[in-house]
């Protein structure tokens, strides 16, 4: 049986909005299973998101924070000058815009019934878009922070 967690479940539901407006790219969630006899292995392009272990605002307390970040690849291959890193980074920007202006679309898109209702949404670049030789990929790299109450 799956051990359910926090993490695991909030990061599910940035993989399922990260595919939802990532069309026809490879959406990897770090916690998130594949099935029996599969290897977890991302795709040249490809998007990986991870929720990091959670923290508390004070001992006791029930606001925590979770961190995490949106790694993004193109395949140097198929996109040899990195023209196609805009196309797949758009829709990933435009999504984590929408959660940090509009506080209804952010709680409900990122509340984990029953364990977890956010408060707040932020990101902000994890670095320069570059080029990886040992990949052979394109990459950029955003990193976010939402902050809510354990339920």
């Amino acid at each position: 049986m799956a051990v359910e967690f926090l993490e695991k479940s909030l990061e599910a539901l940035i993989v399922a909005a990260v595919a939802a407006a990532s069309a026809d790219v490879q959406v990897l969630g770090w916690w998130q299973p594949v099935a029996a006899g599969v290897v977890k292995k991302q795709a040249a392009s490809s998007i990986l998101v991870t929720v990091l272990p959670r923290s508390n605002e004070s001992f006791g307390s029930k606001i925590v924070s979770l961190s995490g970040r949106i790694d993004i690849r193109s395949n140097g291959a198929d996109d040899p000058t990195g023209a196609n890193m805009p196309e797949a980074a758009g829709p990933v920007f435009n999504l984590l815009e929408s959660w940090n202006t509009d506080p209804e679309t952010m709680a409900t898109a990122l509340t984990v019934s029953g364990k977890f209702s956010p408060g707040g949404f932020i990101f902000s670049g994890g670095g320069d878009a570059d080029y990886d030789d040992q990949q052979g990929c394109w990459f950029s790299t955003v990193t976010f922070q939402v902050k809510g109450t354990i339920i």
